[in-house]
């Protein structure tokens, strides 16, 4: 019962995030229509804004977080990727945005890989002892450096980039598996001390987790709308679902050291990665072309 429940909340919120960020970006697409620079300031005004923001961080959240204490967070992106039905109706029915044969194709290709991704069973039991373990602890803090150079080094310098973007909808996917790692330990840790466990680890583990899952989740929101002003979103979610789809495999094998349930897992995890970067790809060379025609229109 907890693995259905915790698999159902998670498409759940899968749903409701990628219907948040569908209305994000068709309120600065709004704002964008009446005034050239789009500021936060006129983003909170915005109920369209402020409803696709409910969407994305308070249920959407939540759900991510309880079905995490329940699943771990291995399968989770591959979950809440079931939202890219969200997407593709979204971006035609809502913004406007017309999607081609070939962003069709590579969507189907990335939720193929997600479904493979999914199969291979890479659950992880998010059991707090392992943070007494010093490799796990330095395993975790790599993990975290590595994640918070790429999110800060692609969005800013994504900024100064000819591919700006692609490397801007990188970065944020970054910042979203910052959170996503300590997303389970912070489950957890507020589990045990509602439990009446208050050891020193325990609440070392959640003040941690806390500051690092509150803080990706709302500067990542931040970049993510930056992002979503220098493209379609039917281009900037699915680069921004790259990274994310991936990461779980290197927590689970290099951070957590677990070994796969089967043969058959290293299967479905070989070809759901290649899948997953190959509809990249495609959807890079995609945004590519549009940048280059905005950029030759602006020139006439």
């Amino acid at each position: 019962m907890e693995y259905v429940l915790g698999v159902s909340v998670a498409v759940f919120g899968g749903l409701t995030n990628f219907l948040g960020q569908i209305l994000q970006k068709k309120a600065i697409n709004d704002i964008k229509n009446l005034k050239t620079d789009v500021r936060m300031a006129d983003l909170i005004k915005n109920p369209v804004w402020l409803i696709g923001l409910v969407l994305l961080v308070l249920i959407s959240s939540v759900c991510i977080l309880v079905a995490q204490n329940f699943i771990g967070a291995a399968l989770i992106p591959g979950l809440v990727a079931s939202g890219f039905i969200v997407l593709a109706i979204g971006s035609v029915r809502i913004l406007g945005e017309k999607l081609t044969l070939t962003e069709y194709i590579a969507m189907a290709l990335l939720i193929a890989g997600i479904v493979l991704l999914s199969l291979s069973r890479l659950s992880i039991d998010g059991n707090l002892e392992r943070f007494y373990n010093t490799g796990f602890v330095i395993r975790m803090a790599i993990m975290s450096a590595a994640m918070l150079l790429l999110w800060y080094g692609t969005f800013y310098g994504g900024k100064k980039s000819k591919y700006k973007t692609i490397l801007m909808a990188f970065g944020p996917g970054c910042c979203f598996i910052l959170g996503s790692i300590w997303t389970q330990p912070l489950a957890k840790s507020m589990v045990a001390l509602l439990s009446g466990n208050t050891s020193s680890l325990i609440w070392i583990v959640a003040a941690v987790s806390l500051v690092i899952v509150a803080y990706t989740g709302i500067m990542g929101i931040v970049h993510a709308q930056k992002a979503f002003a220098e493209g379609n979103a039917s281009i900037v979610i699915p680069i921004q679902q790259m990274p994310q789809q991936i990461a779980p495999i290197i927590i689970y094998f290099f951070v957590y050291r677990l070994a796969a349930p089967d043969t058959a897992s290293y299967f479905y995890i070989s070809f759901g990665i290649v899948l997953v970067i190959l509809a990249g790809f495609i959807l890079g060379r995609r945004q590519g072309k549009l940048e280059k025609k905005f950029a030759s229109d602006q020139a006439l």
